[in-house]
């Protein structure tokens, strides 16, 4: 069809123009999934038997999606609200109205040839989905099948006539382009194919054909979450953990304020805990960002986290060093890390000697 033809094109040329700015810049910049809404208006256009002013109406659709990866998506969608077609004898209009909701899965198209760039405004996406159909309001299809027809055209030509609510499976296919305002704002233009049953415009079309609604729709994605994370994602706690990772390596406090410390050249950050907890502090999650950050840019790379206790603690405290590694570990897993690339394990008091060791984690990565 000419419609598709011109969507595949547009598609394909929005894929390759994005595709530039990917392979010139590339960010050391992770993709985040993501929550997002998507209200979209536009037009829908029912394949019928006159010409293509004559079969457009209006339509809307409102979605909620989550991205879980670069490439792959999900949305549930509620997308309506008007169908209009002609009839030939006598040669008349006839609307009604639907309500549908709708399950697509969208497949990135420029990430999937290009890979994933933070940077890149122009995105396209394949869809394909399911829909469960509500018609409703079919009053003037059932007033012109009760006029006089032509003859041999009995009932109008109205085969497969329906009154009240009727509902219908469909099956859906189409494409988008997006260009990106920001890391959560996108504008783009969405086409979509619905193939209904034969009967859903009350007329009975040759072989048993499907009926096909169209719907060209222009809309903004709103992201409720950041996009991305990593050294180029731009958000405050992510520059600021990057730029003090290098002054952590020379010198870092004992949660005190009183005493700072060298690292050794094999401990990358080393984390400080209250007395008697395993509660991360949120004074501390910027090392551990720091940390998350390097473990993503080599992935090649291990962690070892290696839990201590204060000295001269309590017996009843004799876990808390692998409670305390454990805590970051998980903290690390539930922001993106692989848990196979890490080791959490408890030392018990450091028997150095070192007063300045004690509540704490030290992170190596090599």
């Amino acid at each position: 069809m000419k419609t598709v033809r011109i969507i595949s094109m547009l598609t394909l040329a929005m894929a390759l123009t994005g595709a530039m700015p990917a392979q010139a810049q590339q960010k050391q910049t992770d993709f985040a999934p993501q929550w997002y809404v998507l209200p979209q208006v536009g037009l829908g256009y029912h394949v019928g038997e006159a010409s293509f002013g004559d079969l457009l109406s209006p339509a809307f659709q409102l979605g909620v999606g989550y991205r879980f990866t670069p490439l792959f998506g999900l949305r549930a969608s509620m997308s309506g609200f008007q169908a209009r077609n002609w009839q030939c004898h006598p040669v008349e209009e006839y609307k009604w109205n639907y309500m549908q909701g709708n399950i697509d899965a969208a497949l990135s198209v420029t990430d999937l040839i290009w890979g994933w760039d933070a940077e890149r405004r122009w995105n396209a996406h394949a869809l394909a989905g399911i829909g469960l159909n509500l018609s409703f309001k079919n009053d003037d299809a059932n007033a012109l099948a009760a006029t006089p027809t032509a003859p041999g055209e009995p009932n109008a030509g109205f085969e497969e006539l329906w009154s009240g609510k009727k509902a219908f499976f469909a099956m859906r296919l189409g494409a988008d382009v997006e260009y990106s305002l920001n890391e959560r704002l996108a504008i783009g233009l969405e086409y979509v194919a619905n193939a209904l049953p034969d009967q859903w415009n009350s007329k009975r079309g040759k072989n048993g054909n499907m009926d096909w609604q169209q719907n060209l729709l222009a809309g903004v994605r709103i992201a409720l979450g950041p996009t991305r994370s990593g050294a180029g994602a731009g958000s405050a706690s992510a520059m600021s953990a990057s730029s003090s990772a290098s002054s952590r390596r020379r010198a870092v406090g004992n949660g005190t304020g009183d005493v700072k410390e060298v690292l050794p050249p094999d401990v990358f950050a080393k984390v400080t805990f209250a007395p008697g907890s395993s509660d991360v502090p949120d004074k501390e999650l910027s090392k551990l960002q720091a940390a998350l950050d390097k473990l993503r840019q080599s992935p090649e790379s291990h962690m070892t986290l290696s839990g201590y206790e204060a000295v001269d603690q309590p017996v009843t405290y004799s876990s808390l060093s692998k409670k305390r590694a454990e805590a970051i570990k998980e903290w690390l897993v539930q922001h993106g890390a692989d848990a196979s690339r890490i080791d959490a394990a408890g030392k018990g008091m450091k028997m150095d000697g070192s007063k300045t060791d004690t509540r704490s984690v030290e992170v190596r990565i090599e």
